[in-house]
């Protein structure tokens, strides 16, 4: 009798420690799984200022893939068929909505279960002329498209961070993205009070562009943006003298442009106007940095 009661006392310790180990041994594949998602499935941002968003707000834990190559033109680029592809592991593609390479993910995307989320939700969106925003001589703007720039706005950029928050995946997000994802919006709001004080302190009014990729950045400073491009090409004779004297009579020293657009325009109008041609980089990652760089030269800073 004592015998069979050990046995048994026996046969239940056993199972106890079978089920606690069964236990231990699920959570820890749980913990793991969980560690898999977060640090292996990467996020997928088509442009390097999206990504200075998303790092952010995930304090730079979640792998960024970025889809736009250095050096690139969003306006002319067009995915490989192997980042297309790599797009499978994503389940978020962060884009602005404005750009066309952008427009074609969805669709290739949609059957790996990918979501594309466009940034430009709450922001109110410039018309111009073949998606850029043109200054003409009296005044008036051409709309035939909407300017995708808008990155080149601190007050778009609350919008975006916004937009990335509320559309990571549920199991990507942890207690301390909601403070990351805050001090973000601060950290945007400080940098929008920066630049105000800077060109109100400087007086200008205007910038010369050759391509217009701070569109909303003029919108929002109360700025006007004279470029040289004329529907995506270089200008026409006609405009490049328009725009030389525009830039004459605004007393304009410095032409923006960015390494990826013909030089040839630029140039010539530097030599007319008496400018300095200027290197921009708009799609620099680190935006802030980048925005306040733009904002001194505009100023006549550096």
């Amino acid at each position: 009798m004592k015998k069979n009661r050990k046995t048994l006392l026996l046969a239940a310790l056993f199972i106890i420690i079978v089920v606690a180990l069964a236990t231990v041994f699920i959570l820890y594949g749980q913990r793991a799984s969980s560690s898999t998602i977060n640090t292996n499935r990467e996020l997928t941002v088509s442009i390097p200022p999206i990504k200075y968003l998303v790092d952010r707000i995930t304090g730079g834990e979640i792998p960024v893939n970025v889809i736009l190559p250095a050096g690139s033109s969003p306006e002319t680029y067009e995915p490989t068929p192997k980042q297309l592809k790599d797009l499978e592991r994503s389940p978020v593609i962060f884009v602005t909505g404005l750009i066309d390479f952008e427009n074609s993910l969805a669709g290739k995307t949609a059957t790996a279960g990918t979501l594309t989320v466009p940034l430009h939700s709450g922001i109110l969106l410039i018309e111009g002329e073949c998606g850029t925003h043109h200054h003409h001589e009296n005044g008036h703007t051409h709309s035939h498209g909407v300017d995708p720039h808008i990155w080149a706005s601190p007050a778009c950029l609350k919008w975006m961070a916004a937009n990335i928050y509320n559309n990571l995946p549920v199991e990507y997000l942890k207690n301390d993205y909601i403070a990351n994802y805050e001090r973000l919006i601060s950290d945007i709001e400080i940098l929008d009070d920066t630049i105000r004080s800077i060109l109100t302190e400087s007086g200008v009014t205007a910038f010369l562009i050759y391509h217009p990729a701070l569109t909303y950045y003029a919108r929002d400073y109360g700025l006007e943006q004279i470029q040289l491009e004329q529907d995506g090409k270089e200008p026409s004779v006609d405009k490049l003298i328009r725009t030389i004297s525009d830039a004459k009579t605004a007393g304009l020293n410095k032409i923006l442009y960015q390494k990826e657009f013909s030089i040839k325009a630029v140039e010539t109008a530097a030599k007319d106007i008496g400018a300095v041609p200027v290197v921009i980089d708009p799609l620099d990652e680190n935006i802030f940095e980048n925005l306040l760089t733009i904002t001194n030269i505009i100023a006549g800073n550096e």
